[in-house]
């Protein structure tokens, strides 16, 4: 371990931005459900979900697949003809052909570089593990000259065998604070619920990403996809009093607060 520091980054939203290939992935899915009597008419992300719970789309065999998509809400339904593994093949090839589209946050990999002699820097994210390799490896083939590792939900459920491997599950900081045997633990992410509820393991200080480092609640409220509930709103705003949860403008605010 490098001094003792163990930085997690997420990756969505936080190490670059997704809403160009996931925009062009809509247009794709759109598309695909029109050929099957399906209209689907949504501005964002989150609704493909929806969609997809209120149509009944998906199912695979296997308890890491069940896993997944059973986390975000994908099952099957006989009215709709579209086999599971056509519709599976569709979301990965969507997905990848709009990789190329991701472009990193401004000074992400700068500040990454410049920590990477004092912190063993890990990557954390819910996001499946083939989208993940595909960004890492079109976009950051020399990853590892920044991050000694990363983890996805796959990733944690094969090494830790957790039974739920999706943040905010406390269990996958617990089996990375002892795989990782540090001092100080600290996480980067950019959602409150995802990254922040995280904070209540309390070994790690979560610095969120936002458009509103002055204001927990307008940041609470800026949640589009897998909002709080009231408790865990609750629970975020306390985390924030407790500076267990730091709010942060850009990675270059990072960088500074970590330099305080």
């Amino acid at each position: 371990m490098k001094q003792g520091k163990l930085l997690l980054v997420d990756f969505d939203g936080t190490l670059w931005k997704n809403n160009p290939f996931v925009l062009g992935f809509e247009n794709e899915f759109k598309r695909l459900m029109k050929k099957h009597g399906v209209d689907v008419n949504f501005t964002d992300f989150a609704n493909i979900h929806r969609i997809m719970t209120k149509e009944g789309l998906l199912n695979v065999s296997g308890d890491l697949q069940k896993i997944f998509f059973e986390y975000h809400n994908f099952y099957i339904a006989p009215h709709i003809d579209i086999s599971p593994v056509s519709l599976y093949h569709f979301l990965y090839d969507a997905f990848l052909n709009h990789v190329k589209r991701t472009r990193f946050k401004p000074y992400s990999l700068r500040v990454l570089r410049e920590l990477k002699n004092d912190y063993h820097i890990v990557g954390l994210t819910n996001g499946y593990y083939d989208i993940e390799v595909g960004v890492i490896n079109m976009k950051l083939s020399n990853y590892k000259e920044i991050l000694h590792n990363y983890y996805t939900p796959q990733k944690l459920y094969r090494k830790f065998n957790i039974g739920n491997p999706f943040k905010p599950e406390l269990n996958i900081i617990k089996s990375l604070i002892r795989n990782y045997k540090a001092d100080d633990y600290i996480l980067i992410g950019d959602h409150p619920k995802a990254d922040g509820l995280l904070a209540k393991c309390g070994k790690l200080t979560v610095y969120l990403l936002t458009k509103y480092p002055n204001s927990i609640e307008r940041t609470v409220r800026s949640v589009n996809f897998r909002k709080p509930t009231p408790r865990e709103e609750d629970e975020i705003r306390q985390l924030y009093y407790e500076g267990r949860i730091i709010l942060v403008s850009s990675w270059k605010k990072f960088l500074s607060e970590l330099n305080v």
